[in-house]
C-alpha cells in the first residue's frame, strides 16, 4: 500500500502519483501493527500518516469504539535515544498545552514490543498543503480566518516557552465542523523547550533538523532560535498560501538553506503578477522574512495584529477594484471637424491608444501563462524534514557550491554569445519599427476624407514646386545670330 502525505489518501502499490493533488506517494510497507491492539486499549485499523519520526494510525478505542489517532515511533528509531527522548517530549508538551487549535492528547504508553506511542484526537480533515495543491492559492479573505487560529495556537505554545521549529502547511490541518473550519497545529516532535528545561538537551551537537523550505536563517545555521524563528516560518506559509509558491525552493536542500540565509526574499506580486497585494501586506511579509530576527515582529501577538490590519487594507483595495466604474467612455470628435494640424495630432493619439491597449492585453496574457503552477509528479527534497550531521551538511554544501559555480559560468558564456550577434539585429529591428511607424501614420491620415484631401493637396503642391523650380533653372536661349 502507498500513502499520500498531503491528503492521506491510500493507493495500491502500482500507483506512484496521487490522483487528487499530484504528490509523490510513499510506501506504507508491511505494517505489523495493523489489526493489533496497542496498550490493551486501541485497535489499530489503518495507517494514515508517515513522518521522519513516527507513523500515525487510525484506531478505535475498545472501551467506547470512538475513533482516535495513534502515533508510534518508527521501528528503525527504536534504538535511537535522541528520537525516543523527542517522541516522549512531544507527548509531554501536548499534555501541557490545552488549546482548541492544537491537537489534543489522550494517552501515552508503550506497545507490546516496547515502542513508545501516544493516542490523540482523530482529525478527519485536509492539511493546508492539500488545500493549496487543490486550489493553487487562497485569497486573503479566505486565508485570514485560518491563520487567525494558527496565530492563537502559536501564542499559546509560546506562552509555555515552546518553539515549534517545523511550521509548514503539512503540519496545519483544517477540519470542517458545524460552526465552520477549524485549524489545528500538528507535530511538535522538533519543538524546543524553554532554555531552563534540562530535557531540551536532546539534540546532538552539530545536528541540523527542520524543513529547509520553511526554516529561518538562524535555524539553517544551527544557531539559537526563539519565537521569531516560528514567525519567519509562518510568514513563509502565508506567502505560499496566498501565491501558491514558496519564497525559496530547490530540489537540493542545501541550496534552499543557502537562499534562506543569503538571498533577499521576492515580493508576492513578483511571484504572482496576475494577483494584486496591497503595500501594507507586502511590507509585513517582507518584515517577517527578514534575515535579522530583531527586524521581525517581536511576538506572534504583534504579527497577528499587523496581519489583521493588512488584511483589512487588502479588503478595501479589493472592494475598490470590484466596484463598477461609472465613468463614461469619452466621445471622440470626428476628424473632419478639426483643423488639418489638429486632425493629424488626434489621429496619432488614437493610434497610440489602440497600440497601448493591445500591448497591455498581450502582456497580461503572457504573465498569466507564465505564472501557471506546473503539477510536478515528484516532490521537492526541501519539503522533507531533514536530519543531517555537520559532516553530511558540509559535503552537501560543497556539492551545491560546485553546482552553482557551473551554472554561473554557463550563464556568463551564454550572455557573451548573445551579445556577439546582437548588434546587427538590433539595428535591423529598429529600422523595421521606424518603417512600420511611418506607414501606420500615413494610413491613419488617409483613413479620413480630410486626411486624403491634405495628402492630395500636398502632392499637388510638391509637383507645382518642382515644375516652377525646373522652369526657373532652365536657361532661356537667346536670339540666333544671322
Amino acid at each position: 500500500m502507498k500513502l499520500c502525505l498531503l491528503c492521506s489518501s491510500k493507493y495500491d502499490d502500482s500507483v506512484s502519483i496521487c490522483e487528487r493533488d499530484g504528490a509523490k506517494l510513499v510506501s506504507a510497507g508491511n505494517d505489523n501493527l495493523i489489526n493489533t491492539v496497542v496498550g490493551d486499549k486501541y485497535h489499530i485499523d489503518e495507517v494514515i500518516g508517515k513522518g521522519s519520526v513516527g507513523r500515525v494510525y487510525k484506531a478505535h478505542r475498545l472501551s467506547d469504539n470512538s475513533i482516535v489517532a495513534v502515533k508510534v515511533l518508527r521501528d528503525n528509531l527504536s534504538n535511537d535515544e535522541e528520537a525516543q527522548a523527542r517522541f516522549k517530549r512531544e507527548a509531554q508538551m501536548l499534555s501541557i498545552i490545552e488549546h482548541p487549535n492544537i491537537v489534543e492528547l489522550y494517552d501515552f504508553g508503550q506497545t507490546q514490543s516496547g515502542e513508545p506511542y501516544f493516542a490523540a484526537e482523530y482529525l478527519a480533515g485536509k492539511t493546508l498543503a492539500a488545500i493549496i495543491s487543490e486550489k493553487r492559492c487562497l485569497t486573503v479573505l479566505e486565508a485570514q480566518p485560518i491563520f487567525d487560529q494558527v496565530f492563537s495556537a502559536l501564542e499559546e505554545a509560546h506562552s509555555h516557552g515552546f518553539i515549534h521549529r517545523d511550521i509548514k502547511p503539512t503540519n496545519i490541518i483544517l477540519v470542517e465542523t458545524p460552526s465552520g473550519v477549524v485549524a489545528k497545529i500538528l507535530d511538535f516532535s522538533l519543538a524546543k523547550l524553554p532554555p531552563l528545561a534540562v530535557e531540551d538537551r536532546v539534540t546532538k551537537e552539530g545536528m541540523l533538523r527542520g524543513t529547509p523550505a520553511y526554516m529561518s536563517p538562524e535555524q539553517c545555521q544551527s544557531m539559537e532560535v526563539d519565537n521569531r524563528s516560528d514567525i519567519y516560518s509562518l510568514a513563509v506559509v502565508i506567502f505560499e498560501t496566498l501565491t501558491g509558491s514558496r519564497p525559496f525552493t530547490n530540489k537540493n536542500s542545501v541550496i534552499t538553506m543557502h537562499q534562506q540565509i543569503n538571498e533577499a526574499p521576492p515580493t508576492m506580486v513578483s511571484v504572482r503578477p496576475d494577483l494584486h497585494f496591497c503595500s501594507e501586506l507586502e511590507a509585513l511579509i517582507q518584515q517577517c522574512l527578514s534575515k535579522k530576527p530583531e527586524v521581525r515582529p517581536a511576538s506572534v501577538e504583534e504579527f497577528r495584529e499587523k496581519f489583521a490590519s493588512a488584511c483589512e487594507a487588502q479588503r478595501r483595495v479589493s472592494e475598490l477594484e470590484e466596484t463598477p466604474q461609472s465613468t463614461a467612455i469619452p466621445v471622440m470628435e470626428p476628424l473632419s471637424k478639426l483643423s488639418p494640424l489638429e486632425a493629424f495630432r488626434e489621429a496619432e493619439k488614437r493610434r497610440e491608444l489602440v497600440e497601448r491597449i493591445l500591448a497591455d492585453e498581450a502582456d497580461a496574457k503572457r504573465r498569466t501563462n507564465s505564472s501557471e503552477v506546473k503539477s510536478a509528479p515528484e516532490q521537492d527534497e526541501d519539503l522533507e524534514t531533514i536530519r543531517l550531521t555537520r559532516a553530511e551538511l558540509d559535503a552537501h554544501r560543497n556539492l551545491a557550491a560546485d553546482s552553482v559555480d557551473a551554472q554561473q559560468r554557463s550563464d556568463v558564456d551564454r550572455v557573451k554569445d548573445a551579445h556577439s550577434g546582437a548588434g546587427h539585429s538590433e539595428h535591423t529591428e529598429a529600422e523595421k519599427f521606424e518603417a512600420q511607424k511611418h506607414s501606420s501614420l500615413l494610413l491613419s491620415i488617409w483613413a479620413s476624407e480630410l486626411g486624403r484631401k491634405i495628402i492630395l493637396v500636398s502632392i499637388i503642391a510638391v509637383l507645382l514646386i518642382i515644375l516652377i523650380t525646373t522652369l526657373l533653372l532652365t536657361p532661356i536661349p537667346g536670339p540666333s545670330e544671322p
